[in-house]
């Protein structure tokens, strides 16, 4: 899909001429703030089990891990949606419910009376990252200059492994060892805070895509955009669009992820993200349990500390990449 500008250039043409501006840092604030809200919850939900457990009875060892699982189906639903959402009304609609999804269900999981409420709410909160983390990722690569992409990409997840250390900062100060009854619903609580903070943010200062602008038709919108990141772009015209494809359906985009010329890197691929997803989340479950577990009254540091000292080693590797 291709929109022609003034001199016969493409929109990743004028991006790169644009460079970097105020608005585009705004946007690798806002977007990372998803990835950001995303390890909260996910180290907050392993660390807040055995201080669930002690409160609601009816949750052995299979609930308690059916409860951090539960998340990960909203993620999958939500991935699922993500997509369509997106072509459909557009990637900043889609980001913003995430934030206003993820902060209201968030809130609502300290109020749960019962475990089968929060294993509803968790859902939610799960398909809440599962929209707005593609959005996100997309939105990102639609407005950076080109040569800014990969590098771009990477701000933003390392938003998860700084989202971790602001959870366990909060471990550390409400449930030091991981299983203080009544406090998982000060957990919720504090791990809503980045989506509540950033929400309001997301809806006045986030711009639409460009990319979305322009298979969209929606001339005007991105000739505005592009003017109040270069001024000096006033005199740009934009032709009418050409070559311009309908949105394929869901059936159609799985043949063409599928067909013979993709399917091997559609599998492989998949794979790979089962693996990484399988060990990396596992992990993380199991580091919450194993720390309170084998504390003891005479170590130096709580298991919240270990918990949150542990997850500052994901902030290197995400610079490394």
């Amino acid at each position: 899909c291709r929109l022609i500008f003034a001199m016969g250039e493409q929109l990743h043409d004028v991006l790169d001429r644009v460079g970097l501006t105020l608005s585009h840092f705004l946007t690798l604030l806002i977007c990372g703030g998803i990835f950001l809200s995303d390890g909260s919850e996910m180290l907050a939900v392993s660390a807040m089990v055995k201080s669930l457990a002690a409160e609601f009875p009816d949750m052995g060892p299979t609930q308690q891990g059916l409860l951090v699982s539960t998340v990960f189906v909203g993620v999958l639903l939500g991935s699922a949606c993500s997509g369509a959402a997106g072509d459909r009304f557009g990637r900043k609609p889609v980001i913003v419910f995430a934030y206003g999804f993820l902060g209201v269900f968030g809130c609502l999981c300290a109020l749960a009376p019962s475990y089968q409420v929060m294993i509803c709410l968790r859902f939610c909160v799960g398909f809440a990252f599962g929209i707005g983390v593609p959005a996100a990722v997309t939105m990102v690569v639609e407005c950076m200059p080109t040569k800014y992409r990969d590098n771009s990409n990477n701000v933003i997840n390392a938003g998860f492994p700084a989202g971790e250390l602001y959870a366990g900062l909060g471990c550390m100060v409400l449930m030091p060892q991981l299983q203080e009854q009544g406090q998982w619903r000060s957990m919720c609580l504090w791990s809503s805070i980045p989506a509540l903070v950033i929400f309001p943010f997301a809806i006045w200062l986030q711009h639409e895509s460009p990319r979305f602008l322009l298979v969209n038709n929606r001339r005007e919108e991105l000739t505005e955009l592009i003017k109040s990141w270069r001024p000096e772009e006033k005199d740009l015209q934009l032709d009418a669009p050409r070559d311009l494809e309908s949105p394929a359906g869901v059936k159609e985009r799985f043949a063409r992820i599928f067909a013979p010329d993709m399917l091997a890197s559609t599998v492989c691929l998949s794979y790979c993200c089962l693996v990484a997803n399988f060990t990396f989340y596992g992990q993380s479950y199991m580091a919450a349990q194993a720390f309170a577990e084998i504390a003891k009254p005479s170590d130096t540091l709580s298991p919240a500390a270990e918990l949150t000292i542990s997850s500052t080693f994901e902030l290197p590797g995400a610079l490394i990449s």
